[in-house]
């Protein structure tokens, strides 16, 4: 037997970061879709796809493992950037240069940062092996208005080095109500097809939630036909099965077969949860083997981590003692989606009497969304898959 095995060997999971590509599973096909397209991008075709998917369902880790596959096999220039928390085209133009700049050689990023933005940048130093430097607002204005101009230079600059240019704007949530972020990136798209002078070999990935896409095909419906489209959704029992056994025998622990299926079964077929319970139960062994005890206790241990690290915020806003137990009561019974009909006999005369007020403040708070009503009726369904995990986790009798 070893004795606190965890404390001898390195985590295989990844909770709080991107998943490495050897640990995925069930993605080939989105992953296949988005790569099949670079060669026409290296053709001049510019190609822009949207990848979308609810939250915890691996998006970045995707556009990560693209970005390293793009970069060996094509040798693209990438540039990454999370649009989290922005809602500026100003800001977003901006950083997507500075992402491309980091892509030329360490030794001539000084003079390129002078050639690119003059004498609007400030504060300019090197972090590691990037290059990071203020741009001051009127040049931001500039460079979001002639992006396309911008972005043409940034090739005749890099293709000395690059085949052509990979750009993921990740998070795009926090424009999708914006009409301007569409008119500013048809316009781009359009003078890139039109324009002979800026057909540059260019893939744009962005990524976002389902319903922000929509949003932006609501403001202008020609703004969908512009992309192609992949979702990932939850993985299937088979796939998050073969996650944790892979992932296991890569540091030879074994796991038994009741384990393994308690662990799959709350998991949820979430990416996030797999890698949040694949930890928990690994920092908690003691041996090279999981047993049906280590599984639950590890099972336990990451649904407060997952309540910690991920949804805390949301759930300090419930406060009310029996709004929780409706949760609970949600939770226990595995219902994902339902309407007040649907679930009427799990609760008492006084759940059933709070229930409207309830309803109203789990939207307002965005823990459950409206997600179909008819005759006025409407079906409800969590917001997060992991905030319906964590309750169907600390409800569970079994555990």
């Amino acid at each position: 037997m070893i004795e606190y095995i965890s404390n001898e060997i390195e985590t295989p999971f990844q909770p709080a970061n991107p998943v490495r590509p050897e640990n995925f599973k069930g993605r080939k096909e989105v992953i296949h879709k988005i790569i099949r397209y670079t060669p026409n991008a290296l053709k001049k075709e510019a190609q822009h796809f949207f990848l979308t998917g609810n939250k915890g369902m691996g998006k970045t880790s995707i556009s990560d493992f693209v970005i390293n596959y793009v970069q060996e096999e094509f040798n693209l220039a990438c540039s990454y950037t999370s649009n989290k928390g922005n809602d500026s085209i100003e800001h977003l133009s901006t950083n997507i240069l500075i992402q491309l700049l980091n892509n030329m050689p360490k030794e001539s990023r000084l003079k390129r940062v002078k050639n690119w933005f003059g004498e609007h940048v400030s504060e300019v130093e090197f972090i590691g092996t990037k290059l990071r430097f203020t741009i001051d607002e009127d040049k931001q204005e500039k460079i979001k208005d002639d992006f396309v101009i911008y972005l043409n230079q940034a090739y005749e600059d890099l293709k000395k080095h690059y085949n052509g240019m990979f750009i993921v704007i990740d998070d795009i949530n926090g424009l999708s109500k914006s009409r301007e972020f569409v008119d500013w990136y048809k316009r781009l798209a359009d003078t890139i097809i039109v324009d002979k002078h800026y057909q540059v070999p260019v893939y744009f990935l962005l990524i976002g939630y389902p319903e922000k896409f929509d949003n932006l095909v609501e403001l202008e419906s020609s703004f969908g036909r512009i992309f192609q489209y992949g979702h990932i959704d939850e993985l299937t029992n088979d796939e998050v099965n073969d996650f944790y056994k892979d992932t296991f025998k890569s540091i030879d622990i074994t796991i038994d077969e009741e384990a393994l299926n308690l662990m799959t079964k709350y998991s949820s077929g979430v990416p996030l949860t797999m890698q949040q319970i694949g930890d928990s139960v690994f920092w908690n062994l003691t041996k090279n083997n999981i047993s049906i005890n280590d599984a639950k206790e590890g099972i336990k241990q990451a649904a407060f981590e997952l309540k910690n690290r991920q949804i805390r915020r949301i759930l300090n806003h419930i406060k009310s003692p029996e709004y929780e137990n409706i949760l609970l009561k949600l939770g226990k019974n595995k219902i994902t989606s339902f309407t007040q009909e649907d679930i009427k006999a799990l609760f008492s005369e006084k759940e059933i009497e709070i229930m409207p007020e309830f309803l109203n403040k789990m939207v307002n708070i965005n823990l459950l969304k409206i997600i179909d009503e008819w005759d006025g009726i409407k079906e409800y369904e969590f917001t997060e898959k992991t905030t319906y995990t964590y309750y169907n986790i600390i409800s569970s009798d079994e555990l």
